[in-house]
């Protein structure tokens, strides 16, 4: 009753001093900003710049039900209030009101809503002036009438309200699920947070046309179904911002995950902890976590010659190789080889384990495939202790022969030589886990990750790829800062789409910096490792290294290319695209940068 007393109070204070607009809004004065007021910016938030690998799984009991992160990465966090405009034309999104926190729009609320969600009167007095007002009435009342929070009640408005968010979405989809649909608890994370993710965005499923044929896939739980739906969500995607489309396919990228089904080729190697601190139970559920990776690749995909291959050793004083990346062509021949396995115990050299391994399973005797076909490399180390043999230059060693690896440390790891041995980020390579029975819930975000790697590919040299339609081949490349990198895709067999970007490594239509996605079977494409942001004198101070991810699309039903990437000077070989059916841009391009050369001795 004292809060209800309080807001009232606050609330007739309010309309004494409710805002008047003395200047109406005009777009015009706002093109390429993002939102009004102009100096009102995003808190800085540590987010994935892909959300390939999923999110953390858990169980119904875990909360919250939901990954917040996923919905502020994507709403963005402010302690300032702003509208949301198109900064083509500064006119206001949709009917976007005030909005503050993480994404939280005061112009479809009032304060008994934020009264029955426990938020503080002195918070709501501060928010009623903006309450009902939309489009330009929100806009100049904004940039009239600056809101500003405290970062913490700016982060607890908004958990409370997404709190409020995911229990109607609870509500109404246990109400609505079909007959014998596991409830909304018992459903993965990922599935749990994207479905709220929408809602958040559009509220319930009849405020947005194309909402209802997503939600009568997920109260159906056919979860293919919504994954398309969501990656086709708008009738007319060319007028669609473009953050709106990255994240309807960030939601359907973690829909996905959770499905634990990949269908890129791979060649995967486990390195298994057997020593004598791991117990026989514990040791048989990392065998099971190895098998439910290799359980999300169809048997097709197994078999095929081009399909994903797996390796097993172990290692404790002594190395061992259950099977090599040629031994197995199905689920059933890999799950009978791990049943029989027996642990043998022993201390932890893992130092010795890394270099027998590069020689004995990353052998194309063995079953590896070749650098010319680009497919990842990838070494999954689990390993709950620390090593008693150096781990440093064996792990650099794997890494220099462009392989991939994961660590994945249990209970009693040492983060110091975790680092040491892993990969680079991104994606993140290091998973910590309390115990070996948290390795179930966390077996599909290391199978999402894997199928999702990008594979380094060394300079100046050319790569045979094969990809299906609407599928993608990612790579990587290192390039210099004093450098462009200039990549080349030749169609031989069918057509692809080619996408560059030097910071997310999973490329694509609606999150690239440079892209070709026309009926060009020659494709070159120059991209500077540096944005146009960063000052160019650091291409003069600086030997830096860094990455640029490539992904190649399939656009036709079978695809074959060839793709190369090679430095070039950023003086005569400028950052752009060019294409064409028959290979004639290569002698266009080196021609202008033979001019540009002889140019260039004239003006010494």
């Amino acid at each position: 009753m004292l809060k209800i007393f309080f807001y009232t109070f606050f609330s007739m204070l309010a309309v004494c001093t409710a805002l008047v607009c003395t200047t109406p809004y005009k777009p015009r004065l706002y093109i390429n900003n993002p939102r009004v007021p102009t100096d009102c910016k995003l808190e800085m938030l540590s987010c994935p710049t892909s959300w390939k690998a999923g999110i953390p799984e858990g169980t119904s009991t875990d909360l919250p039900l939901i990954y917040n992160e996923f919905v502020t990465c994507h709403e963005g966090l402010t302690k300032c209030g702003y509208v949301p405009i198109n900064s083509d034309d500064g006119e206001v999104l949709g009917t976007s009101g005030v909005t503050i926190g993480g994404g939280v729009d005061l112009g479809s609320k009032n304060g008994e809503y934020f009264t029955d969600i426990s938020v503080e009167a002195t918070v709501i007095n501060q928010l009623e002036p903006y309450f009902g007002l939309t489009q330009n009435d929100a806009a100049c009342a904004i940039i009239e009438n600056p809101l500003a929070l405290t970062l913490d009640e700016a982060k607890d408005l908004t958990t409370k309200v997404k709190d409020l968010i995911v229990e109607s979405v609870q509500t109404t989809y246990n109400a609505e699920r079909g007959s014998g649909l596991p409830e909304f608890a018992s459903l993965p994370r990922g599935i749990r947070t994207a479905i709220s993710d929408v809602w958040f965005q559009f509220g319930t499923p009849e405020a947005y046309p194309e909402y209802p044929k997503f939600w009568n896939l997920v109260i159906k739980n056919d979860w293919e179904g919504a994954i398309n739906e969501l990656e086709n969500f708008y009738n007319n995607p060319e007028i669609q911002q473009r953050g709106d489309l990255k994240r309807r396919n960030n939601e359907a990228d973690i829909i996905r995950a959770v499905l634990e089904v990949c269908t890129r080729s791979v060649d995967v190697v486990f390195l298994l902890d057997q020593s004598g601190s791991i117990s026989s139970s514990d040791f048989s559920l990392a065998l099971d976590f190895i098998s439910r990776i290799i359980n999300a690749f169809s048997d097709e995909d197994l078999a095929d010659e081009d399909g994903t291959r797996f390796g097993l050793s172990l290692f404790g004083s002594f190395y061992t190789t259950v099977f090599y990346l040629s031994s197995y062509k199905s689920k059933e021949d890999y799950d009978n080889a791990i049943d029989n396995i027996t642990k043998i115990g022993g201390g932890t050299q893992l130092g010795s384990a890394l270099n027998l391994t590069q020689g004995d399973q990353f052998t194309e005797l063995n079953g590896l495939r070749p650098d010319t076909l680009g497919l990842p490399k990838i070494l999954i180390v689990l390993t709950d202790g620390k090593a008693g043999d150096s781990v440093e230059i064996p792990a650099m060693n794997v890494r220099d022969s462009n392989i991939i690896i994961y660590v994945v440390g249990i209970g009693g790891y040492d983060i110091n030589q975790l680092n040491v041995i892993a990969s680079p980020s991104p994606p993140p390579h290091i998973y910590i886990l309390d115990s070996f029975t948290d390795l179930s819930d966390f077996a599909s975000t290391l199978t999402a990750t894997t199928c999702y790697e990008s594979q380094p590919i060394p300079i100046n040299s050319i790569i045979i790829g094969v990809v299906l339609q609407d599928e993608f081949q990612y790579y990587q490349f290192e390039v210099q800062d004093n450098m462009n990198l200039m990549i080349v895709v030749v169609d031989e067999i069918g057509l692809t789409f080619l996408y560059a970007s030097r910071v997310t490594p999973h490329p694509y239509e609606y999150d690239n910096d440079l892209e070709i996605s026309s009926s060009d079977t020659y494709k070159e494409l120059v991209i500077s490792p540096l944005s146009e942001d960063v000052n160019i004198t650091r291409r003069d101070t600086e030997n830096v290294t860094y990455s640029i991810y490539v992904s190649v699309k399939g656009a036709s039903n079978a695809n074959s290319f060839t793709l190369e990437g090679s430095p070039c000077d950023p003086a005569i070989c400028i950052e752009g695209t060019f294409g064409t059916s028959d290979g004639s841009s290569l002698q266009v391009t080196m021609s202008v940068i033979f001019l540009a050369f002889v140019f260039s001795l004239f003006m010494i």
